[in-house]
């Protein structure tokens, strides 16, 4: 799982704090563990990242009526989309710059920016092998069975898929089979 700090530091958050701990204990509907948090909850609630469901029973304890707000979703999202470096922007221009001059369908550039920063930093592979590689599979292969070039970094079982994962990603394959 990858972490964005600088999103965690742009919501005021620290890494030494538990807030978001907190937060994915009651995405994930572990409210149990939150008996002893009623600090945190209270923060979060006042930031409006949790709100009290108001249909409980009476003698519901307050954090099991915890949820997520728009806000709190959208920032744990947030939190784990990697942060988009200079390196992983110049390795996904390479790689455009490599599929466009032949001719090639690319997808869509934003989402490949995205997922090179996340492959990146998910599978801790430079960017001179992500770039032989791709040039490799180019020039030996025949392309078409990743019908774009954001398919061969990731590509997930359906359509529904959004959770991006290593398993799914046909660059990784490649390249964990030439090592």
């Amino acid at each position: 799982m990858v972490i964005n700090f600088k999103t965690l530091d742009k919501h005021g958050f620290s890494w030494k704090n538990s807030e978001v701990l907190v937060m994915q204990c009651i995405h994930q509907k572990e409210y149990e563990l939150l008996e002893d948090c009623r600090d945190i909850l209270n923060g979060l609630y006042k930031k409006d990242f949790i709100s009290l469901i108001k249909r409980a029973k009476k003698d519901t304890p307050t954090y099991m009526k915890a949820r997520l707000t728009k806000k709190g979703k959208s920032f744990l999202k947030d939190l784990q989309v990697a942060e988009i470096t200079q390196e992983s922007k110049l390795v996904a221009f390479e790689l455009i710059e490599m599929y466009s001059s032949k001719n090639l369908n690319i997808g869509n550039k934003k989402k490949i920016v995205e997922l090179v920063a996340w492959f990146i930093a998910e599978s801790q592979i430079d960017a001179d092998t992500i770039a032989d590689t791709v040039n490799d599979y180019i020039l030996k292969e025949d392309p078409k069975f990743t019908s774009k070039l954001e398919n061969l970094i990731w590509k997930g079982d359906s359509v529904f898929s959004t959770a991006w994962n290593l398993s799914q990603s046909k660059l990784y394959q490649m390249i964990t089979q030439n090592n």
